[in-house]
């Protein structure tokens, strides 16, 4: 929706912006929770009473900083959870909303003319995007285990060790065995189980901007590329005038160049 803002106001607070504080993600995680539930009832049938009450817990709400912005756009009032919202009063943007009854719920303020996007808190890229991040975990893990046994053997028996026939297969067994319980396992459950609903909600965003690609989307790669950008060719000539922050952009704002 295109139009010019009225009576725009923005209140910045503190707020829980994890999966829960997004309505469209609500069927969702109730499904996800009831899988959850299931699977304990089987880990407490078979004993393991102490694993199924570990995935019971529910994890802790973190609250954080955002902007609760307020207006009128073509006669009717929006509200919604932002980054910081960069706009003033009389400008003319396109708002991304939802109707709720006689009102607006905004997802994103987007100027086309400027290449600038404010975002919902956590929201900057597609679940293609979130899943690549999200598998660096379980190999980091993987790696820094595989680095502690080589300085292991390196301080038992010395440089000489890891250029031994036993050396090379303990690296074979540890990354066999590891691979099979561990890191196969964990990066199934990232790209096939594991819920991305932050991202979810950024592609849904993406999608009705009408630009292509939203699963390989990242806006803060994009937020960087153009400030190197910038800093390489001086334009835009003064990235600091009111109202375009280039400064002030990027995943910490939720407010992004692209």
């Amino acid at each position: 929706m295109k139009g010019v803002l009225e009576k725009f106001k923005q209140r910045c607070v503190m707020h829980y912006f994890d999966t829960e504080a997004y309505p469209h993600t609500h069927e969702y995680l109730k499904r996800q929770r009831e899988r959850e539930e299931s699977a304990a009832l089987v880990m407490g049938a078979t004993g393991s009473g102490a694993a199924a009450q570990g995935m019971l817990l529910q994890e802790g709400r973190i609250p954080n900083h955002a902007w609760h912005v307020t207006g009128v756009i073509n006669g009717r009032r929006f509200s919604g959870w932002l980054g910081s919202p960069f706009c003033q009063e009389g400008e003319e943007v396109e708002l991304i909303v939802a109707p709720v009854g006689g009102e607006y719920l905004v997802y994103a303020v987007h100027k086309p003319w400027e290449r600038s996007l404010i975002m919902p808190p956590f929201c900057y890229r597609g679940v293609r995007q979130g899943r690549k991040s999200a598998t660096f975990s379980p190999l980091g893990v993987f790696f820094f285990i595989m680095l502690v046994l080589i300085i292991t053997s390196v301080i038992s028996d010395g440089w000489g060790a890891i250029f031994t026939y036993d050396f090379y297969r303990m690296l074979l067994v540890f990354i066999s065995f590891s691979s099979v319980i561990y890191l196969l396992p964990a990066i199934w459950t990232i790209w096939r189980r594991y819920p991305f609903p932050r991202e979810e909600l950024s592609e849904e965003i993406f999608t009705v901007l009408g630009w292509e690609n939203v699963s390989d989307i990242n806006l803060s790669k994009l937020n960087r590329r153009r400030k190197r950008q910038w800093k390489r060719t001086g334009k835009p000539e003064n990235p600091f005038k009111d109202y375009t922050p280039f400064k002030c952009s990027g995943m910490a704002f939720g407010f992004f160049y692209y």
